[in-house]
């Protein structure tokens, strides 16, 4: 059974594009240059796959928070308000904008929560809304300027593929330091790639 599960996980690993990570990186290191913040956010498995990013990120000097991470606020939230806004409402007053970047991380697509925030997102002018999505995508990808899909049903082993992928964005961006990348646009073009 270990040996299909790292089957599927190769599968979908050898058809992520390079050149995906590559653009990730340059918005991640444009968010750097900028002084912005880049907010993840998952559930389950993939909540601590944000944490994990959130840490990698600020580890190479990128301002990061995980909002799936305060579990005292998250569960106040969930239980006072609703869990679809526990993403969202944590943003809320906060000055958002061009400079920041959301990350959500979901194996379905789904979420109601996951689908608020990156709405919310979208209505404050977050320029770069990225899914690391699988399922095919889900609703999440009709959010996203950039989204890296993954083409399976198997939570394990899209969980484990975008923990890859989460190390595969830190030794690029540690291998290639600070270089900013270009401004962010608000016409940013739309990149979404199923694996």
């Amino acid at each position: 059974m270990a040996f299909l599960h790292g089957q599927e996980v190769a599968r979908l690993l050898e058809r992520v594009d390079q050149e995906d990570i590559n653009i990730l990186k340059g918005w991640l290191q444009t968010v750097a240059a900028w002084n912005g913040r880049v907010y993840t956010a998952g559930n389950g498995g993939s909540a601590a796959n944000a944490s994990h990013l959130a840490a990698h990120l600020n580890e190479c000097g990128i301002a990061a928070t995980c909002l799936s991470d305060n579990l005292v606020r998250f569960s106040a939230l969930a239980n006072d308000i609703n869990y679809e806004q526990v993403f969202a409402i944590q943003l809320e007053g906060l000055p958002l904008g061009q400079n920041d970047s959301v990350v959500v991380l979901s194996c379905s697509g789904n979420s109601p929560n996951v689908l608020r925030l990156l709405e919310f997102a979208k209505e404050a002018n977050v320029a770069n809304r990225i899914g690391l999505l699988g399922f095919g995508g889900g609703k999440a990808q009709d959010f996203c300027n950039l989204s890296i899909r993954l083409d399976s049903l198997d939570y394990g082993a899209i969980e484990d593929c975008h923990s890859a992928i989460i190390h595969a964005i830190r030794k690029v961006l540690l291998t290639d330091g600070h270089s900013p990348a270009p401004p962010i646009s608000t016409n940013v073009i739309s990149i979404k790639r199923g694996y």
